[in-house]
């Protein structure tokens, strides 16, 4: 048996170490413009999530608020796909129900 070293950015079944961050010093989360509004917590959304405003005290701060608008836009993005399904499964549904009656009142004929 061969001993396996994980090491930090490593999975179990890789030999050699992921490259996560891009050369210069800033992490993937950095990969957009800085929000000024990050550093002032006055202008922060009010909220009753423990989570939220634990996170938002921490030294994340600034990727959790992003996380944050990341969930209310995309959030609401879900919210209104899967609004749509059900609308069209509710059509499907109510066709599905019209060609019953109109096979059921073709047979007492």
């Amino acid at each position: 048996a061969s001993n396996v070293t994980i090491q930090d950015g490593m999975d179990a079944g890789s030999t050699t170490a992921a490259t996560t961050t891009p050369n210069n010093s800033r992490g993937l989360a950095d990969a957009e413009e800085d929000n000024d509004d990050d550093d002032d917590p006055s202008k922060d959304e009010d909220t009753s999530c423990s989570i939220c405003l634990i996170n938002r005290q921490g030294p994340c701060r600034k990727y959790w608020l992003k996380f944050e608008r990341c969930m209310k836009a995309h959030g609401a993005e879900k919210e209104e796909d899967e609004r749509q399904q059900q609308q069209q499964r509710a059509a499907a549904e109510e066709e599905d129900d019209d060609d019953e009656k109109d096979e059921k009142e073709s047979n007492v004929e």
